[in-house]
């Protein structure tokens, strides 16, 4: 991946809240009066890079307003705790969510951040008892402490899979009961690649979810599905995205705009048949 001749500046992501929710949301803010679509997702919803996520796509081609609902790094844990963003998503005529992966949110093992769910908080007693040669102190991400458990011990990193998997499969169906009204679910894969010898440690996201683990939740809402951009969207995203001076190496696998479009087009049909469905 080449950043050789980037020459965007930093995007203004005009952040902004909605209601009484203390979550900080990509802006513009949207009027919330009315019909609209709340949009529920992590950083590929939020659009972090991105000029035009697919949520901005999608309203010209739905002909009502999009709000984006989406988090850096949200796991199901940033939206149950926070009635204001579930009050915005009851008032909708639809909800989209995106499918969160097993690896930001708390369960038996450790702790997150209630709303940076990216944020490792501590590990469980039962965690440093499996891990005793592992110093939890050092870690301030999941990820890092994740990558080094895995890299530690690939026969006691099952059990903290098994572990996730649990916890997601509970918290997002909690998370799918919470949200009032008509929703369809999306799970988006194939975006994070190796490249330039880079390689997500932890594997594509979302990150320990498989498609048999979706079809436990899908009763949960009007329709789930699966996107996969194609191979050359992904392989033209990484020149158009708006990358800061020194966060090159933070958006390594971040979906790129040729991506964006992909998943706008195909997230279109489906929300047109749900609020057909609605009338």
């Amino acid at each position: 991946m080449s950043y050789e001749n980037m020459a965007f500046s930093a995007l203004d992501y005009k952040p902004c809240h909605y209601g009484t929710s203390k979550l900080m949301f990509r802006g513009p803010a949207r009027s919330v009066d009315g019909d609209f679509i709340a949009f529920v997702g992590g950083t590929e919803t939020y659009g972090k890079y991105v000029a035009e996520p697919f949520c901005d796509q999608l309203e010209p081609l739905l002909g009502h307003p999009c709000v984006n609902l989406g988090v850096l790094q949200a796991g199901p844990d940033a939206f149950l705790k926070d009635s204001g963003a579930m009050a915005i998503c009851g008032q909708a005529i639809l909800t989209v969510v995106q499918l969160p992966n097993a690896v930001n949110l708390s369960n038996r093992f450790y702790m997150v951040h209630p709303r940076r769910n990216d944020r490792f908080l501590r590990a469980s007693t039962i965690l440093q008892s499996i891990y005793h040669d592992v110093d939890f102190t050092d870690f301030a991400f999941v990820r890092h402490m994740l990558e080094t458990l895995k890299e530690t011990s690939a026969e006691r990193f099952e059990m903290v899979v098994e572990e996730m998997q649990k916890a997601w499969l509970h918290r997002t169906r909690q998370l799918l009961e919470a949200i009032q009204g008509p929703k369809i679910v999306f799970g988006l894969r194939g975006h994070h690649l190796e490249s330039d010898g880079g390689t997500n440690a932890l594997g594509a996201e979302p990150v320990y979810v498989s498609e048999e683990m979706s079809f436990a939740i899908a009763p949960f809402a009007d329709s789930l599905t699966w996107i996969t951009p194609s191979a050359k969207a992904i392989g033209q995203g990484p020149d158009e995205l708006q990358i800061p001076e020194g966060e090159q190496e933070a958006a390594r696998f971040v979906m790129g705009p040729a991506a964006h479009r992909e998943v706008a087009r195909q997230l279109s049909d489906l929300i047109k048949v749900a609020l057909d469905s609605a009338k």
